[in-house]
């Protein structure tokens, strides 16, 4: 029997130095596993950094660049803002200048537009009820002294114009009102405004 008892001894003392070997192995294995895993979720951290470093600076110089657009588009509609008002402010001036001197702008115009024959001319309401009385009259004469020989009469009938006037020749109607001038004007003198106003 003692032989039989050296035989379990020992397999079980074999059993024992395989299971701790394997043991050993698997806490080896498990710590080699763990590592790698600890070094990987580290790459994949640090990627995962880059990546929304990447992402912020991507966003940032979007966010910055739509600011820039924005302020330039601003900074236009600004500008567009000021010559309006510029051409808005010629346009007043235009229409409140003293009599004599809105007269012989008239006349100018008118002579320049038609050399004989006859015309009708038609105002806005606010130029016809303050020129009603003494108006063909004193423009006859300035044209006349302008060179033409053409007459003109004023019209029964006004525009919704803003000074100036509408010279009528039969069908034919030239728009001379101060606003269509300016409207017809503004693309030649917006750039010399903006040369004065942005130098």
């Amino acid at each position: 029997m003692a032989g039989a008892d050296k035989l379990t001894e020992r397999i079980i003392s074999d059993a024992r130095l395989k299971a701790e070997q394997h043991l050993k192995h698997a806490h080896e294995e498990a710590d080699s596993i763990l590592k790698s895993s600890a070094e990987e979720a580290e790459r994949n951290r640090m990627r995962m950094l880059d990546n929304a470093k990447i992402e912020a600076d991507e966003a940032r110089k979007k966010m910055l660049s739509a600011a820039a657009l924005d302020a330039r588009k601003q900074k236009l509609k600004v500008k567009q803002e000021v010559i309006d008002l510029v051409f808005q402010k010629a346009l007043e001036q235009l229409c409140s200048l003293p009599e004599d001197e809105y007269f012989n702008i008239l006349a100018e115009m008118i002579a320049s537009i038609i050399q004989n024959g006859t015309a009708e001319i038609v105002l806005c309401s606010a130029d016809k009820q303050k020129y009603a009385g003494t108006f063909e009259q004193k423009i006859n004469k300035l044209i006349k002294d302008k060179g033409s020989k053409a007459v003109v009469s004023l019209s029964s009938k006004t525009r919704d114009i803003k000074g100036g006037f509408i010279l009528k020749m039969g069908d034919i109607e030239v728009n001379s009102s101060f606003d269509a001038l300016i409207r017809m004007k503004r693309d030649e003198l917006e750039p010399e405004i903006v040369k004065i106003l942005y130098k």
